[in-house]
């Protein structure tokens, strides 16, 4: 499927809803969903992951030679774990086929409201790591830091990729509408995304929406990791940096 092809079941599936919204117009649902601005949402589904399978918390899997990121250089200090994506489960989402096809990204970032909300988070508190050839993985073991820490540690659910879109609108009817339709042709509503154009002309690679996956380490914000077209096109996932929008 294209992104024209996805965006064209979209509207239809809209289309057939809208009775329930008559101020929603065929123009209005043109300009809402546009496959300018089609990219790739996750699901979270709560249970226990298989190894190397995408995931929110719990503990991640991990190749055997793998060190532990830690705030700055103090080996005092590791970072918590955010998430892990297994490139392969997100192919068939990524209609434009940018992504690689294979490999695996993880997350780790401080897990603290506070300096969250102190806008703490950055380069030094947050990383990405990529492996294009990860071979064999296995469950790793929190740090012993974490263990008296709860907010250090994120409940575990799967992630599950589909297309999706963004709808520039306030009024709630309308996401919901949006939402529905989304299901009905495989689609999916976040709170993770991925491969996502901004306003500044950079690719969010990875968004992760705090609210959702735990407000008390990220003050309701989004943990974003961008990269620009080029260094995607070229398959550089490591140039990917850290932007953090802390809620209000």
């Amino acid at each position: 499927m294209t992104a024209v092809e996805f965006v064209t079941q979209l509207r239809t599936a809209i289309e057939a809803q809208k009775s329930k919204h008559s101020k929603l117009t065929s123009s209005d649902i043109a300009k809402m969903v546009d496959a300018a601005n089609v990219h790739i949402g996750g699901s979270l589904k709560s249970g226990k992951a298989t190894v190397g399978q995408s995931k929110v918390g719990g503990k991640p899997d991990l190749p055997a030679d793998f060190e532990w990121p830690c705030e700055g250089d103090d080996e005092d200090a590791p970072l918590g774990f955010v998430a892990q994506i297994n490139l392969a489960e997100v192919h068939a989402a990524d209609l434009g086929k940018t992504l690689p096809a294979t490999g695996m990204l993880w997350f780790f970032s401080i897990l603290d409201g506070d300096r969250a909300y102190g806008h703490e988070i950055d380069s030094d508190t947050s990383v990405m790591r990529y492996e294009a050839e990860p071979g064999a993985l296995k469950s790793h073991k929190l740090p012993e830091l974490f263990d008296d820490n709860e907010d250090a540690v994120i409940k575990e659910r799967v992630i599950t990729f589909g297309p999706t879109v963004d709808v520039d609108s306030h009024d709630a009817d309308v996401h919901e509408l949006i939402e529905k339709a989304l299901k009905k042709v495989g689609g999916v509503k976040g709170p993770v995304f991925m491969n996502k154009p901004s306003e500044s002309g950079d690719i969010i690679l990875a968004s992760f929406d705090g609210y959702d996956i735990a407000p008390n380490a990220f003050g309701e914000g989004f943990l974003d990791f961008m990269i620009s077209p080029e260094d995607l096109n070229e398959g550089n996932l490591d140039a990917a940096v850290v932007e953090f929008a802390a809620g209000t």
